[in-house]
């Protein structure tokens, strides 16, 4: 038994194409070793798929940020306990 869905099962869609861009698909298509309708069903899962690893990306840049700011507030607290330490008399004026 195929793995394909019977076309019945399938939703027609109508898509207008900048000149060059049907030529291209089927370029695409042909070097991949898939029908022109495979290859654009392809390449919008992909699109999906990027969209989760960018959006899985900007998650982990947004906590190494947090991270990041973290770790700058406790070097600022370190440096001003010794700064105070050492110059008790100068920080108690100020």
């Amino acid at each position: 038994m195929s793995d394909e869905t019977p076309a019945r099962d399938l939703e027609k869609f109508m898509l207008r194409m900048p000149e060059g861009m049907r030529e291209r698909i089927a370029r695409e298509a042909k070097a991949n070793g898939r029908s022109m309708n495979a290859e654009l069903i392809a390449r919008i899962e992909q699109s999906f798929e990027d969209d989760t690893v960018w959006d899985q990306l900007v998650g982990q840049v947004d906590e190494l940020e947090r991270d990041f700011e973290n770790r700058i507030q406790e070097l600022e607290r370190a440096m001003y306990d010794v700064t105070h330490h050492l110059f008790p008399l100068k920080y108690e004026r100020d």
